[in-house]
């Protein structure tokens, strides 16, 4: 995991109480005694794919303006100063247009899915990837679109572990030529790669389990009623064994496309 400042606060968009799992959220937050909030004036309870994401002491903005939502602008978050305010915090501003669910940090790297080079053809690719280098001082690695996934989100792939170690979603039950570009791509960067496998206990929505909240070591692990959920628990205590892992059960917004990260975001205090 990425080396990050001690206090930090998870927010979350207001819409998302109106949701019946909102409740078992709050539980496992205030049982492992987490800072949370919410935030206003948002247009949808996706909080990770608005706000700014955080890398080596300083939060970078983009333009959220996803393809997917072309014909539906009123979910569009376009202002963040309006969300929360960060008059004390260092912003980086870029102007590409970027998906905050398509950005997994590391320490000295960053994970995106190609879908960036899609969201912004008025530059070249090289340009794509001078500005995310510059602005996260961090290394770029691209990993293959699952085109499936019509976001282009890589936080439902891949996740960091440390540094030199990545954790890749359950390719191997239902994808083996995605998961070989994906270990294609990964090995030169990482010395260990693990990965989630359910086998015959897979599910549509088992994708979900890596879609977790992480806060500190605290691993907050979607739960969905699926044979996949217990595997998940076992597997990611094995992976992550100085971390507590905490089930949450979320199937109202994992029946909208996405799960804990993608409802969340950590705010640090710098």
């Amino acid at each position: 995991m990425p080396t990050l400042p001690s206090k930090q606060t998870v927010y979350f968009s207001k819409h998302l109480t109106a949701y019946k799992c909102w409740n078992n959220i709050k539980e496992a937050l205030e049982t492992n005694g987490v800072s949370y909030g919410l935030l206003s004036n948002t247009k949808d309870i996706w909080a990770r794919d608005y706000m700014p994401a955080y890398s080596n002491g300083h939060y970078i903005a983009y333009k959220y303006n996803p393809d997917y939502l072309q014909q539906e602008k009123q979910y569009i978050t376009e202002n963040i100063d309006e969300v929360f305010d960060f008059s004390q915090d260092s912003i980086i501003n870029t102007d590409l247009v970027i998906d905050g669910g398509n950005i997994i940090v590391g320490d000295n790297s960053i994970i995106m899915t190609d879908k960036v080079f899609v969201e912004n053809p008025h530059y070249t690719r090289e340009q794509v990837v001078e500005i995310i280098e510059k602005s996260f001082s961090a290394k770029l690695i691209i990993i293959p679109w699952d085109t499936y996934e019509e976001y282009g989100h890589a936080d439902g792939m891949v996740r960091f572990v440390s540094s030199d170690h990545i954790l890749i979603n359950c390719y191997k039950d239902f994808d083996t030529p995605l998961r070989a570009k994906l270990l294609e791509t990964l090995q030169p960067y990482f010395s260990k790669i693990s990965e989630l496998n359910y086998g015959k206990a897979y599910r549509t929505n088992s994708w979900a389990h890596i879609n977790y909240l992480q806060v500190d070591n605290l691993l907050f692990v979607p739960q969905l009623n699926i044979t996949s959920d217990e595997y998940a628990l076992e597997q990611l205590a094995h992976i992550f064994p100085n971390y507590k892992i905490v089930p949450v059960e979320v199937k109202g917004i994992v029946r909208n496309g996405g799960a804990l990260n993608c409802v969340s975001w950590n705010y640090f205090e710098i």
